[in-house]
């Protein structure tokens, strides 16, 4: 299980995520399942977006318009935090929104600008968005502890038509994989689960940030570094698209920030 440190930096870093969650019913059996899409939040230009993984959004997409499951409920979960003031969530329709999303080559990255309502939800419910414009990096070598948040699917509940949702936090290793890094046209970095840690699998994590800590004068200090993209079970490898590959993404999509 997480370490008492490791919850810690949960409750701190969760004031930044959210999900797209809700329940759909199964075609084969007529059975209701929770389903969620790990994402943040990030400002910019007095724009606030809904950051996740390219597929989760193309996956959302695709099942709304071509009907490949039935969609019983879709909401924007903010209040997984500790300083959440409520814990209602908004109905989420995709198609109402503009967005942008991409997944190819090792980019794998949707965005969803978000509207006034959803803002002030936000905002009241102690949600705090990155800002682009102050964003820094720092060297790969000042990095203590690496982990990544999300939504896994081992943890969704359903009861009585109503889903839990369990935010993790999961401690990863920077490792070398040069055979999948082979496979993309574009940087990615490979980050591995590490052994006997919970949750067992990262299904459901995608589009969750990926957070970095060093220390500074004494405490801890971290920065977000990526987008958990693609999840290699066998061999327990997260695929994780670089967070300065985002922030291009976001630049060169300004039709989405000016609509």
């Amino acid at each position: 299980m997480m370490s008492s440190k490791n919850n810690h930096f949960l409750e701190e870093l969760l004031k930044h995520v959210v999900c797209i969650g809700g329940v759909y019913k199964q075609r084969d059996n007529g059975k209701l399942k929770g389903y969620a899409y790990s994402a943040f939040v990030m400002s910019r230009n007095e724009n606030v977006f809904l950051v996740t993984a390219g597929h989760c959004l193309a996956s959302l997409k695709d099942a709304i318009e071509h009907q490949q499951i039935e969609i019983v409920s879709c909401n924007l979960i903010d209040y997984v935090h500790p300083q959440a003031v409520h814990k209602l969530s908004l109905p989420f329709r995709l198609s109402e929104h503009e967005y942008a999303m991409m997944d190819k080559d090792g980019i794998d990255i949707g965005i969803v600008k978000l509207n006034q309502l959803e803002q002030q939800s936000l905002i009241a419910n102690k949600i705090q968005p990155f800002s682009v414009n102050s964003l820094s990096f720092s060297q790969e070598d000042e990095f203590c502890f690496i982990g990544i948040i999300g939504f896994p699917d081992e943890y969704i509940k359903l009861t009585n038509g109503n889903v839990q949702f369990l935010p993790t936090l999961s401690p990863v290793v920077k490792v070398d994989f040069e055979d999948v890094a082979k496979k993309y046209k574009f940087p990615i970095m490979s980050c591995k689960l590490i052994d006997n840690q919970q949750p067992q699998s990262l299904e459901g994590v995608s589009g969750g940030p990926v957070f970095a800590f060093k220390e500074q004068e004494g405490k801890f200090i971290y920065e977000i570094i990526g987008i958990q993209s693609e999840w290699l079970r066998e061999s327990r490898i997260a695929i994780i698209t670089p967070f300065q590959t985002v922030i291009e993404f976001i630049k060169e999509n300004r039709d989405v920030e000016s609509k």
